[in-house]
Formats: structure tokens, sequence, C-alpha cells
């Protein structure tokens, strides 16, 4: 049976954009007989246009969907269909010169109430959403960037971790079995 997120008259926009990502996500794990954690806003907001709250409600649904697929297992009677079973079908981007997947008209009737609540939740919420993605983007430079090194612990043997030189500067980080600092090697 298919939950509904809370009334978006009731609640705070942003409870309001979670519940209705979390209920709509729940409800495709219940379809497709999955379970699996929501995922993070980076992929479900992956090529969704956010100033057409519409289209990039379609495209959530369409990153939920692909997301779905990924985690069906091969017992599932799910496993081996066709991606027009889940409401996708593919089309060739002429700008990226790469394939887009888009929901089948029969998708889009299915999920027509799920689609309203995203649509409603990303338009009373582009701002948080826009500036949530830019963090995350921002985070993940921030950690993929910088110099590592090779760090230890008193254990005997000791145990190695591989660690930004910033962090280690800037934290002590300690073992949990001998309870000592790591330190660079």
């Amino acid at each position: 049976m298919a939950t509904k997120p809370p009334s978006p008259e009731r609640v705070d926009p942003v409870t309001f954009l979670d519940c209705t990502l979390k209920v709509t996500w729940r409800n495709v794990c219940n379809t497709f007989d999955i379970m699996a954690e929501t995922p993070p806003l980076q992929s479900l907001f992956h090529e969704a246009d956010l100033s057409m709250p519409q289209q990039a409600a379609e495209q959530v649904l369409v990153n939920m969907l692909i997301g779905a697929i990924e985690k069906i297992g091969r017992f599932s009677p799910w496993y081996t269909q066709p991606a027009c079973k889940f409401g996708l079908y593919a089309i060739h981007d002429q700008k990226t010169n790469n394939h887009r997947w888009l929901l089948t008209s029969e998708a889009l009737a299915y999920w027509q109430n799920s689609l309203k609540n995203l649509q409603l939740a990303i338009e009373k919420n582009s701002g948080l959403i826009q500036a949530s993605l830019l963090i995350d983007q921002v985070t993940l430079k921030e950690l993929s960037n910088g110099q590592q090194t090779t760090a230890q612990c008193q254990c005997c043997p000791p145990k190695l971790i591989c660690v930004k030189i910033e962090i280690l500067e800037e934290a002590a980080i300690t073992c949990d079995a001998c309870h000592s600092t790591f330190v660079p090697v």
C-alpha cells in the first residue's frame, strides 16, 4: 500500500521535502520488492533542473527508479525485466551525445501522486536543495584534495591509517585499542 507524506500546509517545508523523498523512495521500494536506505540528495537530484519543478520531480523519480534497479537481488522476479517494466525509456540527448532516461506515459500515470508531492516539495525548497547540493560538492572536493600521510599508533604491531596532513595537524586521532594518538610515520 502506498503511503503519503504529510500535508505541506501543516508541516515545515524542509520536513515536507524530507518526508516526501522518504515516502516516495519507500513506495518505489515496495513496488519492486526491495529494501534500501533513501539515496543521498546528490544522487536523487542528479541532472534535475530545479528551476523547472515538474521536470525536476520527474528526474528525481527517474533517479529513484534507476537506484531501485541497482538494488534488485538476482533472485527477484524483477531482476531480468527490461527498463520499460520499471517505467523508463532511453533517448539520445543530442547536446551531450549521451542517453537519458525518461518516464514512460504509464509511469507518469502510475506515479502521478508522488510526482505532484515531489514537485510541490521542490517548489517550496529549491533554494535549500541547491545549497545542500553545493555544500556536498564543496565538501567532496575538499576531501579529495590535499596531501595524505600514513600515521601509526602505539599498538604492537602498530595500526596504520592514511589521513590528510591537515586533519592530522588539527585534530588528535586516537586509537581505540591502545588509546594513543596516531603520529605520522
